[in-house]
């Protein structure tokens, strides 16, 4: 475990200025003028929080990769929903993505970047994914830059320790709920050491290096290039960051330097490394609400952030029509029948106007073995799967809250094969507009992390969008 809670004002005031500031207009110019696509490979949908009018896919087959491509495409993400995965199955995915793009990369004589998007919390199959995709695509002495950073959600790196913002304190993320998880935890919110940890000591300290805050922020870009030039080949290299303009400035240097890199980033760094500007939240008015149903909100997350905000809903919105799935119910028998029941309650209560929220039992069922919680885990998705597939009325809109909840929704439920980001919501909320082929075609879709938000966050979202049925919401 490494550092301990700073007083985050504090912190901020001892960090630099910034000299020499880089625009997103800047990298944007830059970074066409050097690769011909960014790719994204997004192991749950909330990778999708700092973004707009960029798609989303859910197939990665050369001839998916190839039509995207061909239609000048430079930034895209591919769901992959590997955190949900054991490692094994997670290696064979990586594997024949990473194969994929590749031949795809030489038969389109093209040059790309690869994002291994992951949580800002550092759940997630580390360093295995990154091992695989450098092996798979090809990518010699390159280095890989691990940038965990999240601003929208509070996440900061500095002097290599990486924290989460709670309240006026910045807290070590290994103090957290999320390092306690039954299948990513760990020990250490020192980057250098969890690198170390993640790799079970493959990976040598000496092998990784970082770039300070300070080096960002006081040295040019030109310094900066000279220094990330000098890293070791193969090795790996923690960027800290507090703000975008670290990420901005980072990327520009990165670009002016032949360094063929890999990603293992939090959503910021999509943002900053294609040059995407930010806009403004969305409004009620960018959504098409027209519909007299119900919405229909799914909450699969059972991180204690997630129940906080459920609970802050139900004391808050007496409105809505909550709607309990008992896990150990899923695991027993006579599930059809349970699911029968709740699948109907859901279906009378969109159909009268009513916002429906589905949420598991808060209680964690766990055991000892990671794959068996992965498995129980996949059991509740399946159910949840179950609900939103074979419902048949169509919500006003539909909200999944935590990532693999909103990733299995949209594929397996709402059959997504590609979705465009609109932006989002409240900040780290993004909202997609389904495509064509999805269940209820061009349905707006709310993927909210389970980690994101404040208490109210969840209530904030379903009250700005409002209600059908004309009940009250406080």
């Amino acid at each position: 475990m490494a550092g301990s809670q700073r007083d985050k004002a504090l912190a901020f005031a001892k960090l630099p200025e910034m000299t020499g500031a880089i625009s997103f207009e800047q990298v944007s110019v830059a970074i066409r003028s050097r690769i011909d696509a960014i790719v994204v490979l997004d192991d749950d949908p909330t990778g999708t929080q700092t973004v707009h009018d960029v798609p989303v896919l859910t197939h990665w087959g050369m001839d998916v990769l190839s039509k995207e491509l061909s239609q000048g495409t430079f930034l895209f993400y591919i769901l992959t929903n590997s955190r949900s995965l054991p490692a094994s199955e997670a290696t064979e995915l990586m594997s024949k993505i990473g194969t994929n793009l590749h031949k795809v990369a030489e038969q389109m004589k093209l040059k790309f970047w690869v994002v291994s998007r992951s949580d800002s919390t550092l759940r997630g199959h580390f360093p295995l994914e990154t091992d695989v995709l450098v092996n798979r695509l090809a990518i010699k002495d390159g280095i890989c830059f691990l940038i965990p950073a999240f601003f929208e959600g509070d996440r900061y790196t500095m002097e290599d320790v990486h924290y989460l913002q709670k309240g006026s304190a910045l807290v070590p993320v290994s103090e957290t709920p999320f390092a306690r998880d039954k299948v990513f935890g760990y020990q250490s919110a020192d980057l250098k050491d969890w690198i170390v940890e993640k790799s079970r000591q493959r990976i040598p300290y000496s092998s990784i290096e970082s770039l300070s805050i300070n080096d960002l922020r006081l040295k040019s870009v030109t310094q900066l290039s000279a220094q990330l030039k000098r890293l070791k080949s193969g090795g790996y290299c923690v960027i800290n960051a507090a703000a975008y303009e670290d990420l901005t400035k980072f990327s520009l240097a990165l670009i002016q330097t032949s360094i063929d890199p890999i990603f293992r980033s939090a959503a910021s760094l999509v943002a900053a490394l294609a040059g995407l500007s930010k806009q403004p939240l969305l409004k009620r008015s960018d959504f098409q609400l027209d519909s007299e149903n119900g919405a229909l909100i799914v909450v699969g997350s059972y991180v204690p952030l997630s129940s906080q905000q459920l609970s802050f809903l139900h004391e808050h919105n007496k409105g809505v029509l909550s709607l309990e799935v008992d896990v150990q119910a899923l695991l027993g028998d006579d599930v059809a029948e349970y699911l029968y029941i709740i699948r109907n309650k859901m279906e009378v209560g969109i159909q009268e106007g009513r916002d429906v929220v589905i949420f598991t039992s808060r209680d964690l069922v766990s055991v000892a073995v990671k794959s068996q919680n992965l498995a129980i885990g996949r059991t509740v998705s399946n159910s949840l799967i179950s609900l939103v597939r074979e419902l048949n009325t169509r919500p006003r809109y539909i909200l999944a809250k935590g990532g693999i909840t909103s990733s299995d929704i949209a594929t397996d439920a709402l059959g997504v094969e590609r979705a465009m980001v609109l932006g989002q919501i409240i900040p780290g909320v993004p909202v997609w507009r389904l495509g064509d082929e999805s269940k209820f075609q061009n349905l707006n879709y709310l993927v909210f992390p389970g980690n994101v938000g404040g208490e109210h966050g969840l209530y904030d979202v379903i009250n700005t969008l409002g209600s059908a049925s004309g009940l009250p919401s406080k």
